[in-house]
């Protein structure tokens, strides 16, 4: 009896790790994430995307924080600052609550990204598991995609490309039950659908997609009538609050559209592709070219073919449709991480599959080897996002210097327009707004009224000797000197 136990033992070992490996592959990949991003989860915001977009949505929530729902209406319209509702408001709410619960620390104001990013990796690997993926070609794939540094560089980003990414894979979860013949109540599904909307456009995109196939699929009575009214009245109701909360900032939709066309661009459609493939060969090169043959197998393969089609479809035409943005957001299609993790995980599932069983181990090592070998890469050699993101890290400290020697009754500093592409993060850091100088005119007339005021710049080559030696404080490219010292110094236009 000893030894049938330690034969059962033995046994039941390898499929107990089996078990354990979508999890064990989800907590190593988010301790990576955290690990990846310590240095800037908890820094300051400043002149880098991330700085940008979470000084925006730490503004929102500090109005409502301090000004009331109301009063601010619900954060759109911060008192110190321009209003701003281009995107759906659950970003908003989780904001609010995260700093109300914890207080206004970045990392809390940032938590629901990062934590948000813990989330999906657990909802893309159930995804994936659900799909009747085996465990190893789930973690492989996980790991590929959500290793690369599109997820660790930007998961902890305050942005709804970030933030909508584990709502919209809570749907894919539910829509894809349904479609297995399992579904959950309906009312799940439509609740998620509202989730998905108003966590942001591109999970709205996707919601769009998954009803599209879902009609198809009703036709040919594969997908259940109940559930997709679900989807329909989830959407439509997630999409009715979060219109009505624009219109409400704004004063009518119009704005909105504004904005929607003024990101589009003339660029054709190969530019425009050209330039996303550009930012993914920056941000996920291993697993771009991985993931691309394999879709390829996924859309093959019957039981993940719906999941990439619409996943695929959603990153790309809304990169397409808004070229624009596209253009000047390297971290637009951040969402491709879930496309590219489902085609790894197929096409490792198509290897294990063809593979005849006495050559299977070779097959199992590729799988296991995949992710290590996308990884090396990652960690040596800093992706240009990465190299960006760190160069900004000390922009909050040299502004706080600077305030410190402004007049407080006024702005923070002043810079010369085109320094930074927006002030909000300078707003928010020192809690005043900053002047821009449009001209040489503007610049000197700063020098006359108040010689030592404090003058953010951009350090070029013919300058850099001149305003290091002049600097009150530097970072990276950036200098801050005397409104006397910029006039002196700076050439115009820069």
């Amino acid at each position: 009896m000893a030894d049938e136990a330690a034969r059962a033992a033995a046994h039941g070992a390898p499929d107990r790790w089996r078990r354990l490996a979508p999890f064990l592959g989800v907590v190593g990949v988010g301790v990576l994430l955290l690990a990846f991003s310590s240095p800037w989860l908890a820094a300051g915001f400043g002149e880098t995307h991330d700085g940008r977009n979470g000084s925006v949505w730490g503004t929102v929530s500090r109005s409502i924080r301090e000004d009331g729902v109301v009063a601010s209406k619900f954060g759109g319209a911060p008192r110190h600052n321009d209003a701003y509702a281009n995107h759906p408001p659950l970003i908003v709410a989780e904001t609010v609550v995260a700093e109300l619960v914890a207080g206004e620390h970045r990392i809390v104001t940032r938590s629901p990204a990062w934590v948000g990013s813990l989330v999906a990796l657990a909802l893309v690997a159930w995804l994936l598991v659900d799909a009747g993926l085996s465990r190893l070609a789930t973690v492989s794939g996980v790991a590929v995609a959500f290793g690369s540094a599109m997820f660790l560089v930007y998961g902890s980003m305050l942005d709804t490309p970030v933030t909508s990414v584990p709502f919209a894979l809570a749907l894919l979860v539910a829509w894809q039950r349904a479609r297995q013949d399992r579904p959950w109540h309906p009312a799940v599904l439509g609740g998620l659908s509202a989730l998905a909307v108003l966590a942001g456009w591109q999970s709205t995109a996707l919601l769009v997609a998954c009803g599209a196939v879902s009609v198809i699929g009703t036709v040919r009575r594969r997908f259940p009538t109940a559930q997709l009214v679900a989807m329909a009245v989830g959407g439509a109701c997630g999409l009715a609050v979060a219109l009505s909360w624009v219109a409400w900032v704004y004063g009518s939709l119009r704005p909105l559209f504004d904005t929607a066309g003024d990101r589009r661009t003339s660029l054709s459609l190969a530019d425009s592709l050209s330039t996303q493939l550009a930012y993914l060969m920056d941000l996920a090169p291993w697993a771009l070219a991985v993931g691309v043959p394999g879709i390829v197998a996924a859309l093959w393969r019957p039981a993940t073919r719906p999941l990439a089609a619409v996943t695929a479809t959603t990153v790309v035409g809304y990169g397409v449709v808004f070229s624009e943005a596209a253009e000047i957001h390297d971290y637009w299609s951040f969402g491709v991480v879930v496309p590219l993790a489902i085609g790894v995980a197929a096409l490792v599932q198509l290897l294990i599959d063809r593979t005849p069983a006495p050559q299977r181990r070779s097959a199992v090592l590729l799988a296991v080897a995949l992710p290590a070998i996308g990884l090396v890469p990652t960690l040596l050699r800093p992706s240009d996002a990465e190299e960006h993101l760190r160069f900004g890290l000390r922009t909050p400290q040299i502004t706080a210097a600077a305030a410190r020697l402004a007049p407080r009754d006024g702005p923070a500093l002043a810079y010369l327009e085109g320094a930074v592409r927006e002030d909000t993060w300078i707003r928010y850091e020192t809690g005043r707004p900053a002047q821009v100088l449009v001209d040489r005119g503007a610049l000197r007339d700063l020098a006359v009224a108040d010689p030592a005021f404090p003058v953010l710049v951009l350090v070029d080559a013919d300058t850099k000797a001149d305003l290091r030696s002049a600097a009150i404080a530097t970072a990276g490219p950036y200098a801050v000197v005397t409104a006397s010292d910029a006039d002196r110094i700076v050439r115009w236009p820069r």
